[in-house]
């Protein structure tokens, strides 16, 4: 629908960013959208190592965080300072296809990460599991999570059913406190 440009081009501009905001911290995570894709030998089209070569030519590369291991748990992970301090202040996954051994600093993201529910139309922002399916509770404590805490409506225009943000609704959703705030979320998800 949109062509915002090339992956390397994007990159480029998140490489300036991160060049000139050297006391931040940024994730990435790829969405590998076309990650079912086969070709004639039914090998995956489209995998970590396709962003491999953007990430280097972009210069991003230089600030990339590569970890000891795959899958850190939540005690495993540098602090904001550490990272920091080590100038690896950009942490990239990737959802789908991920090949560790071929782009080490490219984790996959459900070692590491679990994720809320995406796309939500009600204000009731639950900490339950979506993915990765079939996750134990015991093992999602050891995990980072994304609570992807954003509200939407959903319209049809052309008989095309589609969730849009629901702007009417920003300061509640990504507020500190509050009933739907993005803070309540924070708590309730943290103490489970």
């Amino acid at each position: 629908m949109l062509n915002a440009g090339t992956v390397e081009d994007y990159l480029r501009t998140v490489t300036e960013w991160v060049a000139a905001h050297p006391f931040d911290v940024i994730t990435i995570i790829f969405g590998n959208y076309d990650w079912q894709d086969t070709d004639e030998n039914g090998n995956r089209t489209v995998t970590s190592k396709q962003f491999a070569e953007p990430i280097q030519a972009s210069g991003l590369k230089q600030y990339v965080y590569q970890p000891p291991k795959t899958a850190m748990a939540l005690d495993d992970w540098p602090t904001l300072g550490e990272l920091i301090i080590s100038g690896k202040r950009v942490i990239t996954f990737i959802d789908y296809n991920s090949d560790t051994s071929a782009v080490p600093y490219l984790l996959w993201e459900f070692y590491n990460i679990w994720e809320t529910p995406f796309s939500p139309t009600d204000d009731d922002f639950t900490c339950e599991i979506q993915r990765p399916d079939g996750l134990a509770e015991n093992k999602s404590r050891e995990m980072m999570y994304m609570a992807n805490h954003n509200s939407n409506v959903q319209v049809s225009i052309a008989g095309l059913n589609l969730l849009i943000p629901n702007t009417a609704e920003l300061n509640k959703t990504n507020g500190a406190n509050g009933s739907g705030s993005l803070g309540e979320m924070s708590d309730n998800c943290t103490c489970q």
